[in-house]
């Protein structure tokens, strides 16, 4: 067996915390999850697809079946024992799973009983339904990557930092992280120049502000003896300003142009473990909410995958990918049928691929069924099993945690782990 006994002081207290709220421990819930089976620590990539994307396009083919209308464009192949529909409009799927099936697990069937965009991102992301837990980038960060200047780099827009948003570090689509590497670029004028120079600090009027700002901390740290939750705030704020000076001295960050581009978010996230930055990242591409003409679906999942497939030869080529997970997920799927719009509305039941070199790739956990709905599991094994568990949002969290070296139970509680990856 695995094991990891890493734990901070802050994930045993927020966990802890956690496991009271679930009941776990005290047997309201049933049995306790089994002696967590994590692997070593792990750098953690998210790649979200944000609006719910329609599966039966790429990884849950559903062809001829009267009950799901599915694409008519492909055919059924199964590539490195993943079956994937095959078609001439999006040859990326086939080219990523020729490639790179041998260290990537499916995961069908995946129920997080919602329709709502951010409750279903929220259950994906977090495992629980609470509304201050931490998504598994941020367990990761804090876990692995506490130290460093951006230990959770959130390059697009869907992240849940719970009580830790001091490790995170957002750019936004305003870029707001070029402007504290590159200051020139924050300040444009009216008539569209950059008259900055009136703006900026001198390096003395700059130092004075820094050392207001951490004299403010220290008093209030002093105020607060050291103890609760106002004085853990107070420390995780002095740590900010540190990582934000060890960001400036990263300039080569400065080069790229953040979330406007998911090809661009690739290479920062590469860039960002390639330099030691981060622990964690989260990229995405978002358009995915076609409620009118699902057949848009096919230009997302092309440039997914072929996105995809350079995200994971640059990890090759950075000699990061043994030290790497990546976890692509989207908080809902579509409906099984079109409607009058020649749309798809939101379905509670997703898909999700978890790709690594220590992941046993060529393989496909859970199903839908003939009617797209999860069916059920042995959660050791995630071999379909109707007598076993539902595939549920906190089951698959809780899987990725063990999977980058994080006991996910202080986090989650009674959520059994998904194995079998």
């Amino acid at each position: 067996m695995r094991m990891n006994n890493r734990m901070t002081r802050r994930g045993l207290l927020a966990g802890s915390a956690a496991a009271v709220g679930a009941g776990w421990g005290v047997g309201l819930l049933g049995s306790q999850p089994a002696l967590a089976d994590v692997g070593t620590p792990k750098n953690l990539i998210i790649v979200n697809a944000v609006g719910g994307w329609d599966t039966t396009y790429t990884i849950d083919p559903k062809p001829g079946l009267s009950t799901i209308d599915a694409p008519t464009d492909g055919t059924v192949r199964e590539i490195g024992g993943i079956p994937i529909l095959d078609a001439a409009t999006r040859p990326s799927v086939a080219a990523y799973f020729e490639d790179f099936a041998s260290i990537t697990t499916v995961v069908n069937g995946l129920q997080t009983s919602s329709i709502s965009h951010t409750a279903g991102y929220r259950r994906i992301m977090t495992g629980t339904t609470a509304l201050d837990a931490p998504d598994i980038g941020t367990i990761a960060a804090i876990e692995h990557g506490s130290d460093l200047a951006a230990p959770y780099l959130v390059l697009g827009t869907v992240s849940f930092s719970g009580p830790y948003a001091s490790a995170v570090t957002r750019t936004g689509n305003l870029n707001q992280i070029n402007t504290l590497i590159e200051p020139a670029a924050g300040f444009p004028l009216e008539d569209g120049s950059f008259g900055f120079e009136r703006f900026l600090m001198v390096d003395e009027e700059q130092s004075l502000v820094q050392d207001y700002v951490r004299e403010h901390a220290q008093r209030g740290r002093e105020r607060w003896r050291g103890i609760g939750r106002n004085a853990q705030r107070g420390a995780d704020f002095e740590n900010a300003i540190g990582r934000a000076d060890q960001l400036v001295d990263i300039g080569a960050l400065g080069d790229l142009d953040y979330a406007q581009s998911f090809g661009l978010q690739v290479d920062l996230a590469i860039q960002a473990l390639s330099l030691g930055t981060s622990a964690a990242c989260q990229i995405e591409l978002s358009g995915w909410d076609t409620h009118a003409n699902n057949v848009e679906q096919i230009f997302y999942w092309e440039e997914l995958f072929a996105q995809l497939r350079r995200l994971i030869q640059g990890l090759e080529a950075a000699g990061l990918m043994e030290d790497t997970v990546v976890a692509v997920v989207s908080e809902m799927g579509r409906t099984p049928k079109l409607n009058g719009d020649a749309g798809k509305d939101h379905w509670p039941v997703t898909s999700a691929m978890l790709i690594g070199t220590d992941i046993g790739g060529g393989r496909v956990l859970g199903a839908t069924d003939d009617e797209f709905g999860g069916r059920n599991v042995d959660l050791e094994t995630g071999d379909l099993d109707g007598e076993g568990s539902p595939l549920r949002h906190g089951n698959f969290a809780a899987g990725v945690l063990e999977e980058v070296g994080v006991d996910p139970m202080p986090y989650l509680g009674s959520s059994n782990p998904l194995r079998g990856f």
